[in-house]
């Protein structure tokens, strides 16, 4: 999932007045697209907003040999835009059926990269890419027709898409797991697999994928459903990982090559006494590592501290996070941190038959602590169109309105919609700092900018609005000249420590 922040300066600087955590009423119908696609079982896995705010979702429809991979766009205010594929849906139909798209991301030049999986023979499926122009048509520049299935191995019988990343050297990553069925003991393994921009076979991971690895070379079962690559390339996943008698949230570590780290490489965490997973994981800016999920029944996080693996003590409760709402059964699906390390999580709670729940989208402070102001004590929720719902993936628009998308039980049917929430970039500047003591020049920028009020061996550190670090700098006294290269545009967060610790913020605004 990716999203990209850019629009008039005017506009990136405007904080929304509502409520944050109420439903948006300019979105949609009172806040929401419904989005019936005609089968009974419609599901959406992912979803990414381009830079000028329109809404890509990809996933199913269909069941089982009948189902096909679906992309839809949506414009900025939830219409459909039907200047993309045919009224606003590409629909993908492979060889065999079983045709999934899991994951999307948006490359640096607006086209739209899909990652899924299907069935190539009656016992065999494949993961593959698909990327479409800006109008959704297949882009023949990427493997001759814009499509590339991965080839299998003598071992495994299948290998499944669950996240792609598009990376700044014009490689596509795609990461999820393969299944081991041929030969005994069978069991998953987390499987990366990379291309280039052509689609051709990249020059790391040994030629293209690291074909499996087992966490703790125990021969149990390992799924990657999520990963982050940080700034030096080096990529982690967060997986459900079999350890013992227990499934439990896991985490991998791979170098820029695909060979593992010195150091910290794999970990597992129990969460509850249940089965555990981490459906996502997060790169906070100060290097830690969120594992997001929990259990059939129970929410939670976990912060990882990247040079050993423990938990972070500073984190809710000795580094984990409960998240129930008071309800029987809660379960999170997607997570993503905005500007000023506020996560933001997203799944369903259900409290039985009498009152059957529904969505739920949450939001905390980079400590663990649920951050009251948003929603009721950090906790939205909502019923889409009056019926039970997941939030399955969670975006930012550039006024920083929040977009979740997901499913929703309509009778028997399984259908997708999209919410929108209000949101307020701005929370936390004034617990986060002193009174601001920062001001930019100019503001907006375009290449060189200019940070007046530093002192010397102050840390600037500048962050995307996905709390990605993009540029760290010493300060010097007075005023700090910074020249930052190559950044896209939109609006960005600078975190300054002065030399006696305390910190100030700025908003900043790249054209």
């Amino acid at each position: 999932m990716r999203t990209l922040l850019s629009t008039s300066a005017a506009l990136l600087l405007t904080i929304t007045q509502a409520q944050p955590g109420t439903l948006d009423a300019s979105f949609g119908t009172g806040g929401e697209v419904l989005i019936p696609l005609g089968t009974a079982f419609d599901l959406m896995w992912d979803m990414a907003i381009q830079t000028d705010d329109k809404i890509v979702v990809v996933g199913g429809m269909g069941f089982g040999a009948a189902e096909d991979a679906v992309i839809l766009r949506f414009n900025a205010d939830g219409s459909v835009d039907n200047t993309f594929g045919t009224n606003g849906q590409v629909i993908w139909a492979g060889t065999m059926g079983a045709d999934r798209a899991r994951a999307v991301d948006i490359d640096a030049n607006g086209r739209i990269v899909v990652a899924g999986d299907t069935r190539i023979t009656t016992t065999e499926t494949q993961m593959f890419i698909l990327r479409l122009q800006e109008d959704g048509s297949f882009d023949n520049t990427f493997s001759s027709d814009g499509l590339l299935v991965r080839t299998g191995t003598v071992y495994d019988d299948g290998t499944y898409a669950r996240d792609v990343v598009c990376q700044p050297d014009g490689n596509i990553l795609v990461g999820g797991y393969l299944h081991y069925s041929l030969v005994a003991p069978f069991h998953n393994e987390t499987s990366l697999w990379v291309c280039t921009s052509t689609g051709g076979t990249a020059s790391v991971f040994g030629g293209g994928s690291v074909a499996g690895w087992d966490l703790y070379q125990d021969d149990l079962s390992d799924v990657a459903n999520s990963m982050v690559v940080r700034n030096d390339g080096s990529i982690a996943l967060g997986t459900a990982s079999e350890y013992g008698a227990d499934q439990r949230m896991g985490i991998v570590l791979f170098d820029s090559d695909g060979s593992l780290p010195l150091g910290f490489q794999e970990g597992v965490y129990d969460f509850t006494t249940a089965d555990d997973y981490a459906n996502s994981i997060l790169l906070m800016p100060d290097g830690r590592f969120i594992l997001a999920g929990g259990a059939s029944y129970q929410a939670g996080m976990a912060a990882i501290i990247p040079t050993n693996g423990g938990l972070d003590p500073g984190f809710g409760t000795a580094g984990k996070v409960d998240i129930q709402l008071g309800s029987v059964q809660t379960s999170l699906y997607s997570a993503l941190v905005q500007p000023w390390d506020k996560i933001l999580v997203s799944g369903s709670f259900s409290n039985g038959t009498g009152n059957p729940g529904g969505l739920f989208l949450g939001r905390y402070n980079s400590d663990g602590t649920a951050d009251t102001p948003f929603g009721t004590n950090g906790f939205a929720t909502y019923m889409p169109g009056g019926y039970f719902g997941e939030g399955r993936a969670i975006g930012l628009q550039s006024d920083g309105r929040i977009v979740v998308g997901g499913n929703m039980n309509v009778d028997s049917d399984r259908d997708m919609f999209l919410a929108r929430f209000e949101n307020d970039l701005a929370t936390g500047a004034t617990t986060a700092a002193r009174a601001p003591q920062l001001s930019a020049c100019p503001n907006p920028f375009s290449g060189t900018l200019t940070v007046q009020g530093t002192s010397a061996n102050g840390q600037l550190t500048l962050i995307d609005a996905l709390g990605r670090t993009v540029l760290s700098a010493r300060s010097t006294d007075g005023r700090t000249e910074l020249h930052p290269a190559d950044l896209p545009p939109g609006i960005y967060t600078f975190r300054y420590q002065h030399g006696d610790g305390h910190v100030d913020a700025l908003r900043v605004v790249a054209e």
